[in-house]
């Protein structure tokens, strides 16, 4: 289905929140690697405050789980502080993927 451009949103979060993921296991510089986190992440946050809220303090979770593997001692970005401040603080725990969506052929 990606491959005809089918995936569906609830899909594209899923993708968005695994390829942070990979960039914070990434051995390269931390700094390029905390970039790439904090970007993908504040899509996630977006896309979750437009779509499904209750998303975002376990979306923030994640953020900051992908950030203390980037940096250790792990450190909150200003792009994380800044979507706290908005959004409120994350729900501490493990990484967070939703399930995938039904997809229709």
């Amino acid at each position: 289905m990606l491959e005809r451009a089918q995936a569906s949103p609830g899909d594209l979060l899923v993708y968005r929140l695994i390829e942070a993921h990979l960039h914070s296991l990434s051995s390269g510089d931390p700094d390029t690697a905390a970039n790439a986190v904090d970007s993908i992440m504040q899509s996630c946050v977006n896309f979750a405050a437009e779509h499904d809220p209750r998303l975002i303090p376990r979306i923030l979770n994640n953020w900051a789980l992908h950030l203390a593997e980037v940096y250790q001692p792990a450190i909150r970005t200003p792009a994380l502080q800044e979507a706290e401040r908005k959004w409120g603080p994350s729900q501490p725990g493990a990484l967070f993927f939703p399930h995938p969506m039904p997809w229709v052929t």
